[in-house]
């Protein structure tokens, strides 16, 4: 297991990508948001009022698009999705209850645990339990939809999910299987709409693919798992300063309390 260490500095956050990530900061100024991640500086048209927001997850796409999860925006204690491109910007509502955060084909997929998109001011079709554990938004269209047909639910509480970089999501969740209940893997095909069910240890709040294995985060160590998703190798972590996870493509990456952060594949 490779494992890299960097701190984040005071306006720094960390920008995830499918082949990688590393620490970014943003400005606004004059109708323009620009990032800069290391040598590379984006700048996109920012048409809102909203002078400044706190970034709590950020994924960079291989067309060069921006999404955001954030927080302090819109007079408004939830939380929301912004999508920035060279032609278009757009944003949602996403509510309470987020646990993971993906970016596939240009639309995001984003994973609740429990009550799922939870919002006292949220679309009342998109509130309700377990039926809407993964939602997909389309920027363009920004249209909010349900992924998951009904015959893989229901799904009480999504721990994380991961993809393996070519049609497969892997989401780790609990909910109930057949006359009882327990902790699953479930991996689901984006194209052919067709899942597997695994049953696994324990709750992993955090997961990833790497080298056509998964991997899965349990807050005090990364669990891999075989190609049937059976435990083959464990690894024990010191989580005693752990802040935040993000994970969901090649690497997890675990920022502590001081803001150094540790990256894992």
């Amino acid at each position: 297991m490779k494992i890299t260490e960097n701190v984040l500095l005071e306006n720094e956050f960390y920008l995830y990508s499918e082949n990688g990530g590393g620490p970014a900061t943003y400005t606004i100024k004059n109708g323009t948001i620009e990032i800069l991640h290391g040598d590379l500086l984006l700048e996109f048209p920012y048409t809102y009022s909203q002078p400044t927001f706190t970034i709590c997850k950020a994924i960079l796409t291989e067309g060069g698009e921006v999404f955001l999860i954030v927080s302090d925006w819109l007079d408004d204690e939830g939380l929301y999705i912004l999508s920035f491109s060279d032609s278009a910007s757009s944003y949602a509502l996403v509510g309470e209850g987020l646990t993971g955060f993906l970016v596939i084909g240009g639309l995001a997929y984003l994973l609740y645990h429990e009550e799922g998109v939870y919002h006292t001011h949220s679309d009342s079709q998109l509130n309700g339990y377990s039926m809407y554990a993964l939602l997909k938004w389309e920027p363009i269209q920004n249209e909010m939809v349900r992924v998951l047909p009904d015959e893989f639910l229901p799904i009480d509480d999504a721990n994380s999910f991961c993809y393996d970089g070519k049609a497969n999501l892997y989401v780790f969740y609990y909910g109930e299987m057949g006359e009882g209940y327990g902790n699953f893997c479930l991996k689901y095909n984006l194209a052919t709409n067709q899942g597997e069910y695994y049953t696994i240890p324990t709750y992993y709040e955090g997961s990833y693919y790497y080298d056509n294995r998964c991997y899965g985060f349990d807050g005090k160590g990364i669990m891999e798992f075989n190609s049937k998703m059976e435990p083959v190798n464990y690894t024990a972590l010191d989580m005693s300063g752990m802040n935040d996870i993000i994970g969901g493509y090649q690497e997890l990456v675990i920022i502590e309390e001081d803001k150094s952060y540790f990256v894992y594949k």
